[in-house]
């Protein structure tokens, strides 16, 4: 990705005065903090497909926005200089209360700021290995809830 984010920074320029990480929210869940690597989310619309005999194009009915799902990747570490947080264990430990509780809950999001999620079944996955020790990487799978 660096090679595409470099040839498309040459094509347009750049603009020293607009810092994208200034604008970055701190992220959490329902107040546990973490870092974020990376994100991926889904948007779209709602709809029905109506097909018909003899005819070669579906008709479609628009239902509204459907929900919107959201994967972060990240992590939780001991130390952190980015957040404050006690022991990596205990952190793990929040994060998953955090996600087993059974209503929606506050996400704050790196660039899309407050969202009231819900969490997928099986939408928190902890990786903990001895190689990174103090760090434990995470996926978060939720849903826009409301």
């Amino acid at each position: 990705m660096p090679l595409i984010k470099d040839a498309i920074s040459s094509l347009l320029g750049k603009d020293e005065a607009w810092k994208w990480s200034e604008h970055l929210h701190p992220a959490s869940f329902r107040g546990v903090p973490f870092a974020v690597v990376s994100g991926e989310s889904v948007f779209g619309r709602r709809q029905a497909v109506h097909e018909y005999p003899y005819r070669d194009t579906a008709w479609i009915e628009d239902l509204g926005r459907s929900s919107r799902k959201i994967t972060l990747r990240g992590f939780i570490i001991q130390d952190s200089k980015v957040y404050s947080a006690p022991d990596v264990i205990t952190q793990r430990n929040n994060l998953v209360a955090a996600c087993e509780e059974g209503v929606s809950g506050t996400l704050i999001h790196p660039t899309l700021g407050e969202l009231t999620v819900s969490v997928t079944e099986s939408g928190l996955r902890v990786n903990e290995s001895a190689d990174n020790g103090r760090v434990f990487e995470f996926t978060l799978t939720v849903i826009e809830s409301g």
